[in-house]
């Protein structure tokens, strides 16, 4: 009986872990339609240089629908962790993203929305 008890922790404890390293990646909430889009790839490069840790995160999703979809991309950044480039790629083409103060930046973004464009905003 107490190995059976052990087991349950065990993998409890692992989907834990998995569930928090998964948070750990951006992911797109879809709004509205409910379709998911795919995670193509994921790449992670970390740089330390003393107290300093620069971590680089690319990752591509893939529309899999025949409709232009708009979603929320979530990604979690730690306390006293800044966000110093932000990028979007629409079919190869690269569209920067520009660093505002939170206000002025949900201001743009709702301006685009409303001129249906491919915005994107990191808050």
């Amino acid at each position: 009986m107490k190995r059976g008890w052990i087991r349950h922790l065990i993998v409890i404890a692992g989907l834990v872990c998995a569930a928090q390293n998964a948070s750990a990646m951006g992911i797109l909430m879809p709004n509205g339609s409910g379709d998911a889009l795919a995670v193509e790839s994921h790449r992670v490069t970390i740089t330390v240089n003393e107290n300093t840790a620069v971590t680089h995160v690319d990752q591509v999703f893939r529309n899999d629908s025949n409709r232009q979809l708009e979603a929320t991309f979530v990604f979690p950044v730690p306390e006293g962790a800044t966000v110093s480039d932000f990028a979007l790629y629409i079919n190869g083409v690269r569209t920067p993203g520009e660093v505002l103060e939170a206000s002025q930046a949900r201001t743009i973004y709702d301006g685009i929305v409303r001129r249906i464009q491919d915005p994107g905003l990191v808050e």
